[in-house]
């Protein structure tokens, strides 16, 4: 989920929240042990009254119908004893980020992604918040911190106050006024970059929180311009890493839902990232896209091979025989193997290779089948008592799964890793449909984006 960003906090706000349609766990406090959320829809300047009243903060929970994560928040979170306990000094609400006046305290408080958890005083101003689901053990300390005031953004702003000189604590209160006034994060951000010239540590982080208050107000260049000074002047500090990933996937351009995106823009990104970093070392994250990318341009080479083959037989079978061992798509793997089959006269070799993409697709009887025609077939021994070997094995876990009823993972594997034998020339089939480009991870915990 993006971070939310751009608040401007509003006082007393005489709107609605929550919604009955809604149907969140805890509307009525009394039928359950969890936390005691207020029933019906209380206008928020009868909420704020009431916190008033009783000394405590606000704690509003932005949902929306079609979120799971709230849902699941609801249920696993909010529903145990301990996290009513923690709630005790809350006056909680639920807020249907959709409907009615919910609407606007949505956007006054900047709360696009959910769920959001914005703790408010009784005055209005926001004191914190927690973006994304959290389980019980998780969320139980995280509003304890701020039940307590610490790490708050009141007690930020007055250990700034009493420390200006203290970059650190600067860019702690820069990081938490990201999450809800972008404009005033990216301000202090700025500031202390200046100021920490000399000091590597600050002026990377200086630079990560203008990029991340950039991305999350959806300012693509503007991140990318941040992120491109972060690594040309800081690469090998720890506040680089994300970074590092932005850069890599403001290389990949959009395409339409089942094409192949093209990474080769990507992949030379990142051998000029590892250029700029010692010992050519780059963050785990980056090297795991290196890894998926370089498949995926893998992938596409064989497709191309492929349609390049024409009529030969042999280049059908290897490509699907390459693919399958990459673990890739095996759907254009299972297209060019049947052609190759029929194409082949049903060659034993290719009847392997067939067999072997349709066991690991989950079709054992349709594999049996295959690899015992293809052990009828085979003149070498070896390959005779190869297919035989596959066949007993996958006749095991499809009894083993019929017993259980189960999916059974073997002890063994499915299939032996050999080269298939080259069988004769058919013609290549249609290149393969590419996968969908890979998605950026998201950061804290689960939640749903700001739309549907």
């Amino acid at each position: 989920m993006r971070s939310t960003y751009g608040l401007v906090v509003a006082a007393a706000l005489a709107v609605a929240v929550g919604s009955p349609a809604l149907a969140r766990a805890g509307d009525d406090a009394t039928a359950h042990a969890g936390v005691a959320f207020e029933p019906g829809t209380p206008p928020f300047a009868d909420v704020l009254a009431k916190a008033k009243a009783e000394g405590k903060l606000v704690f509003l929970d932005f949902a929306t119908e079609w979120c799971g994560w709230c849902k699941r928040l609801d249920k696993d979170t909010f529903s145990q004893a301990s996290v009513a306990e923690a709630m005790k000094g809350f006056v909680a609400v639920h807020v249907d980020a959709e409907k009615g006046e919910g609407v606007a305290l949505a956007r006054k408080f900047g709360a696009r992604g959910f769920p959001t958890l914005v703790v408010v005083d009784a005055a209005g101003e926001e004191v914190d918040r927690i973006v994304g689901y959290l389980p019980p053990e998780k969320f139980v300390p995280a509003i304890a911190r701020i039940a307590r005031g610490e790490g708050t953004l009141p007690a930020l702003r007055k250990q700034v106050a009493e420390h200006p000189d203290d970059l650190g604590l600067a860019l702690d209160l820069a990081d938490k006024l990201a999450e809800s006034n972008g404009d005033a994060a990216l301000e202090l951000a700025t500031a202390v970059e200046k100021k920490a010239a000399d000091q590597p540590a600050f002026a990377a982080r200086a630079l990560a929180t203008q990029m991340k208050v950039h991305q999350g107000a959806e300012r693509g260049d503007a991140a990318t311009a941040a992120a491109e000074a972060l690594v040309e002047r800081y690469a090998d500090q720890p506040a680089a890493q994300d970074a590092f990933q932005l850069l890599v996937f403001s290389k990949i351009r959009p395409v339409a839902r089942g094409q192949r995106p093209d990474v080769e823009p990507a992949l030379a990104a990142i051998a000029g990232l590892r250029a700029k970093v010692k010992d050519g070392r780059l963050p785990a994250a980056v090297e795991r896209l290196a890894a998926q990318f370089h498949r995926m341009a893998a992938e596409a080479a064989l497709g191309r091979a492929v349609a390049a083959a024409g009529d030969d037989a042999q280049a059908l079978n290897e490509a699907a025989w390459s693919l399958f061992l990459m673990k890739g798509d095996l759907r254009p793997a299972l297209a060019w193997a049947t052609k190759a089959v029929e194409l082949s006269k049903r060659d034993a070799a290719v009847l392997d290779t067939l067999a072997n993409i349709t066991a690991e697709m989950g079709k054992l009887d349709e594999a049996i089948t295959l690899e015992e025609e293809a052990a009828s077939k085979a003149d070498d021994p070896r390959m005779k008592a190869e297919f035989a070997e596959s066949v007993a094995k996958w006749k095991a876990v499809r009894d083993l799964r019929a017993g259980t009823g189960r999916t059974v993972i073997p002890a063994t594997p499915l299939v032996a890793p050999d080269a298939p034998k080259a069988p004769e020339a058919p013609k290549a089939p249609d290149a393969p449909k590419a996968p969908d480009a890979p998605k950026a991870p998201a950061p804290g915990g689960g939640a749903c984006g700001g739309g549907k």
